[in-house]
């Protein structure tokens, strides 16, 4: 089965978390406030392609694609295509995907994700024409995901 979908907003990353006791009981919490919010889009988005899709919650091993779209530096060169170099770290960026998928019941737990492929790139409109190429870029920042089910090796 194939599970795909485009997640708009500002993609977050998933950071250190911290433990602390108040009222008796242990809190966990993240060190960046946006990334609730996100999460939970991720999950609002992904279970309208599973219902789509009649996705059902997997056991076994899948793979997943993922392409961050972030916004532009308005420093960054008008006339070519350039990668993103700063800002936000690949790795945390997908722990903070493949919670959200988990939590959406995509699978039941990530460690199911046997192959990966993760990307970042920036967003190019049309208001850039020396580089913008709608087959190759998105013009919105957001979440690209794909996730195919795969069979044992045997």
């Amino acid at each position: 089965m194939i599970l795909a979908t485009f997640v708009p907003g500002l993609p977050k990353t998933q950071g250190s978390t911290r433990a602390f006791v108040a009222g008796g009981r242990a809190r966990i919490t993240s060190d960046n406030e946006g990334l609730r919010p996100w999460r939970d889009s991720i999950v609002t988005y992904i279970r309208d392609a599973m219902e789509r899709n009649k996705w059902v919650t997997t056991d076994g091993p899948v793979e997943v694609t993922y392409t961050f779209w972030l916004p532009r530096p308005e420093s960054a060169p008008k006339t070519r295509d350039i990668l993103p170099r700063k800002g936000a770290d690949l790795d945390k960026l997908v722990r903070a995907a493949n919670d959200a998928l988990t939590n959406a019941g995509v699978w039941t737990d990530d460690s199911r994700v046997t192959d990966s492929q993760e990307r970042k790139r920036y967003v190019v409109g049309p208001h850039l024409p020396k580089i913008y190429n709608p087959a190759k870029h998105m013009t919105s920042p957001g979440l690209v995901v794909r996730v195919v089910t795969l069979e044992d090796l045997g």
